[in-house]
C-alpha cells in the first residue's frame, strides 16, 4: 500500500488512497517511467550516432591523409626525377661546350696572305695587332647595307 505524501513521514498511520486516486497515481508513475526509458533510449541512440559519426569522420580523415601522403610521395619522386634530368642536361651542355671550346682551340689558325715568318716577333710573349693599310681605309669607308646594294643593282639595270 502507498503512503499519502501529504502527511509527514513521522506519522505511523497509513491511510489508504481512494481507488480512483490510487489508479491515477499508478498511471502517472507508469507514464513517468515510460518517458524516462524513452528519453534514456533516445539519449543512448544519439550517443551511438555521434560515436558512429565520429568514427566515420576519423576514417574519412585517415583516408584523406593517406591520399595526401601518397600524392606528396609522388610529387617528391617527380621533383627528384626532374632534378636528375636537369642535372644530366646541364652536364651534357657543359660537356658539349667543353668539346666545342677544345675543338676551337685545336683548329689550325691560317696565316694571313702576305705573312712571312721574318716579320713575326718571337721575343715578346704577347703579339701586337697592327692595322694594315687596307683595314684602315675600310674603317673610314661606310659599310654597304642591303639598301645600298639594292640601289646599286637598280642603277645597273
Amino acid at each position: 500500500m502507498l503512503e499519502n505524501k501529504d502527511h509527514d513521514s513521522t506519522t505511523t498511520k497509513k491511510t489508504r488512497l481512494p481507488r480512483h486516486e490510487y489508479r491515477k497515481h499508478i498511471k502517472l508513475i507508469k507514464r513517468r517511467q515510460k518517458r524516462q526509458t524513452l528519453a534514456a533510449n533516445r539519449h543512448a541512440a544519439e550517443e551511438k550516432r555521434c560515436q558512429e559519426k565520429d568514427e566515420q569522420e576519423k576514417q574519412h580523415y585517415l583516408e584523406q591523409k593517406a591520399q595526401w601522403e601518397e600524392r606528396e610521395r609522388n610529387y617528391t619522386l617527380i621533383n627528384m626525377a626532374r632534378k636528375r634530368v636537369m642535372e644530366t642536361e646541364k652536364r651534357a651542355r657543359q660537356l658539349a661546350m667543353d668539346k666545342w671550346h677544345a675543338s676551337l682551340r685545336e683548329l689550325p689558325i691560317p696565316k694571313p696572305p702576305g705573312y712571312s715568318s721574318s716579320t713575326s716577333i718571337k721575343d715578346s710573349p704577347t703579339q701586337l695587332f697592327v692595322l694594315s693599310s687596307t683595314s684602315q681605309s675600310s674603317t673610314t669607308d661606310r659599310r654597304r647595307t642591303y639598301r645600298d646594294k639594292f640601289e646599286q643593282s637598280k642603277k645597273s639595270k
